[in-house]
């Protein structure tokens, strides 16, 4: 992958984390009963991604949605679940000027009694459809975590696919 692509996952995922810190401790801080809607946003986009399959870079625009819930049990526990879909994502091959269609979507699930235990899952799947034959790609990625009452991971699973055809 090049430094560019590198560059954008890396801002991605530093932002995952910033959102998924702050809606923790909005949930430590709003301890609501039942289920709640933290946030039901359409998300604009504007990014690069490279299509190996094409062998080009793919300018992605678009609208996308977001869905952030959050719910207590009656232990003292917390479960968020996000959810995000790419349904209105278009993306221009940068080499080609290819019409790309892109869909997919990430869901996100925390358990957690503070401090500890917690349990994490991401979820991620991404199809970028282009014209005629070995211009598509689709990625899927899933990781896992579970970390115990004092705090120790006691167990991390990470699966990465991507598949050009």
């Amino acid at each position: 992958m090049s430094e560019k692509g590198n560059s954008v996952m890396k801002r991605r995922g530093l932002a995952a984390i910033a959102i998924m810190f702050g809606i923790m401790m909005f949930s430590l801080l709003t301890m609501p009963t039942q289920a709640e809607v933290l946030q039901n946003l359409k998300i604009p986009i504007e990014a690069d991604i490279y299509n190996a399959g094409a062998g080009e870079w793919i300018h992605i625009t678009g609208e996308g949605h977001l869905l952030v819930t959050l719910t207590a049990d009656k232990n003292g526990g917390f479960h968020v679940a996000l959810h995000a879909n790419f349904q209105g994502y278009v993306g221009i091959g940068l080499t080609s000027g290819d019409k790309y269609q892109i869909t997919g979507g990430n869901t996100i699930q925390m358990n957690f009694k503070p401090p500890f235990p917690s349990e994490q899952s991401f979820l991620s799947f991404l199809n970028v459809v282009g014209p005629g034959r070995g211009n598509n790609m689709q990625t899927f990625m899933h990781t896992h975590v579970t970390v115990n009452a004092n705090g120790d991971v006691t167990a991390t699973v990470s699966t990465l696919r991507i598949v050009s055809k």
